[in-house]
């Protein structure tokens, strides 16, 4: 639009990222910021579904030296927790719903690989990534939308925890991803004297 600010530069910082062990990010600012813009510019950017190298030449990033390394090379799982979380009727199974959700693509997107019934989103990423070495950039917009919610139960809240921690602590699913970039209001939350995500940055 007219008024579009070209933050794809980011996108040169991230690839630093890729694959390392500071590959775990957390976002955390204000309303309005441009969070999503950014989830979505990533997205466009290491999406292996897309071709945007045209979109991408007429950004400041197209001149940086290597600046498509990585264009259209990685498997991207983007989820907005927000628009999800809204759109789900039975709260209390939102994130069951969003598990088979996932697994339901990522069958999809891999016919070859036999993913069990009941797979979670953690064991379909470790079965590809065993099978065919695929690597995945994780993606969530709005990540603390359940904890900051005061009229969600404690209950989805300790559900919602351990579901990033099975995506993100695993030692075995780390090595099939190659980032993973949370945004939220929020800094990663501290429970009692721990932080269950603590390798984020």
């Amino acid at each position: 639009s007219e008024l579009y600010v070209d933050k794809s530069l980011m996108i040169i910082e991230l690839n630093k990222l890729l694959n390392k062990n500071r590959k775990f990010v957390c976002m955390s600012r204000a309303r309005r910021f441009g969070k999503t813009m950014m989830t979505n510019l990533m997205s466009a950017y290491y999406s292996k579904d897309c071709d945007s190298r045209e979109l991408f030449e007429r950004l400041n990033l197209s001149k940086q030296e290597g600046w498509d390394k990585y264009l259209n090379a990685v498997n991207v799982i983007q989820i907005d927790l927000q628009s999800f979380y809204s759109r789900t009727k039975d709260k209390s199974q939102v994130i069951d719903i969003l598990q088979v959700n996932v697994v339901n693509e990522l069958r999809e997107q891999f016919p070859s690989i036999k993913i069990p019934a009941n797979a979670v989103i953690a064991d379909a990423i470790s079965i590809i990534h065993k099978e065919l070495g695929e690597k995945f950039v994780i993606i969530i917009d709005e990540y603390d939308v359940l904890i900051r919610d005061k009229s969600v139960a404690e209950s989805l809240c300790k559900e919602y925890i351990d579901f990033l921690n099975s995506i993100f602590k695993s030692n075995e699913i780390q090595r099939a991803i190659s980032l993973a970039y949370l945004t939220g209001i929020l800094p990663i939350l501290r429970e009692t004297v721990q932080s269950k995500l603590n390798n984020f940055t």
